[in-house]
């Protein structure tokens, strides 16, 4: 049997070898885990801002390594961020629209409230 290292050699070499492939594997789960950014693509919505303007989603894009379509609604009147996950960009389109109409509907409650708790001056018969 011809050899080109001595044991101790092909030893060490054996060691080196299965840790470098164990570092390339840690380092491939990490990524995973903790989804790199170039995992990530920025999206533009047809939707960014609400009818009225007063809220808006932010921070659209798609996920790569969880196939998922991400964007935050964000409505600062009354203090709500919320994230939005979808499986495709028109799904998602359509529940931020449906989160505006929360957050709009939201807002009108709070007026209401704040009107219907002031003192009444008059009465009307």
């Amino acid at each position: 049997m011809i050899s080109f290292f001595s044991p101790e050699a092909a030893t060490l070499l054996a060691f080196f070898l299965i840790g470098y492939v164990a570092w390339l594997v840690l380092k491939s789960l990490a990524k995973g885990m903790h989804g790199e950014p170039d995992t990530l693509r920025r999206l533009t919505l047809s939707v960014t801002k609400s009818e009225s303007g007063k809220c808006y989603a932010e921070n659209a894009f798609y996920h790569g390594t969880t196939g998922k379509y991400v964007a935050d609604v964000v409505c600062p009147e009354l203090d709500y961020r919320w994230m939005v996950i979808a499986d495709s960009q028109q799904e998602l389109e359509e529940k931020v629209r449906k989160e505006f109409d929360r957050c709009e509907e939201g807002i009108r409650d709070k007026i209401n409230k704040e009107v219907m708790s002031r003192p009444l001056y008059f009465r009307i018969k």
